[in-house]
């Protein structure tokens, strides 16, 4: 293995961050991990674990290894505070780091208002249950959390299972979400002519397109069309949306289906994809806005 890893680099090697690191050890700086925080979880798209060949790891591993274990959790109540402050696309991130913060050999001290936060925190995992692993994380730190005591600590109660998600987010977003291809492209704000364009740059003919669901999240509009795949392959489909935020850019991506793959388009699973992609950093195409918008 040890000769593999010479030979080899692996992604986090020339993660973004790095420097940061390097200042944080030098100045110990609280805004400096700040930065660095924000910076690593845009690298890994929102999504904590970096699948890297043959080999699954953090993606704050590097600064973890960095730190001694009373540094580590020196750093919870920074990183509470954090976990807290950020939005929603970086909350699985903020959460993943602060159970790997959390010395798992020893017994420490419960940090000053570690249980309101955490069931503040909980509530909020809850919403988004759905991620891909979140609820994993969620329960890791609920594992995590009893290796912190305090004599008159509201939780010292309940067991770990008791305090792991379900499927709470169920409460928040109905599945399927609710369809308003009806209204076809009444509220769209997108330059059609910007839209037809773009759309067709991903493999589209004139015509070809057809719009399959129309739907929101909170305060999100999105369109969804689907393109015919190639002929005589195993590409069935490539399925085209645009989201239109209540303020700023409008932009467009895509996801394609395989035959060798379950996922289709039905509504349910095409509204499980959009809330990944509504919570999760989005790197999308910029559509302008028509001179309505």
């Amino acid at each position: 293995m040890e000769e593999f890893e010479q030979e080899h680099q692996f992604a986090i090697d020339s993660a973004d961050g790095k420097d940061l690191i390097a200042e944080y050890l030098r100045t110990g700086a609280d805004d400096v991990l700040e930065h660095f925080f924000w910076v690593r979880a845009e690298w890994c798209g929102g999504y904590p674990l970096v699948h890297d060949r043959f080999v699954t790891y953090g993606a704050f591993g590097d600064l973890l290894d960095a730190l001694e274990p009373e540094h580590r959790y020196r750093l919870l109540p920074k990183m509470l505070q954090l976990a807290e402050a950020v939005p929603d696309t970086h909350f699985h991130c903020a959460l993943f780091l602060l159970a790997e913060l959390i010395p798992d050999d020893r017994i420490g001290k419960r940090p000053a208002n570690f249980s309101d936060v955490f069931l503040r925190l909980r509530l909020r995992a809850g919403k988004l249950g759905f991620l891909p692993n979140l609820r994993c994380t969620w329960d890791g730190l609920a594992q995590k959390q009893r290796y912190l005591v305090s004599p008159r600590d509201p939780l010292r109660i309940y067991t770990p299972r008791q305090l792991g998600l379900t499927s709470e987010w169920k409460t928040f977003f109905w599945i399927p979400l609710q369809d308003w291809t009806r209204s076809g492209m009444k509220d769209c704000r997108a330059s059609t002519q910007d839209l037809r364009e773009k759309i067709q740059h991903l493999g589209c003919l004139p015509g070809d397109r057809r719009l399959i669901y129309v739907t929101r999240i909170e305060k999100t509009w999105y369109w969804v069309w689907r393109l015919p795949g190639k002929t005589g392959t195993a590409h069935l489909a490539r399925i085209v949306f645009l989201r239109q935020p209540a303020k700023g850019d409008l932009g467009l991506g895509h996801w394609d289906l395989y035959q060798q793959f379950h996922e289709r388009d039905t509504p349910e699973a095409i509204s499980t994809r959009l809330l990944e992609i509504e919570f999760r950093p989005h790197h999308l195409d910029f559509c302008e806005r028509n001179s309505d918008g």
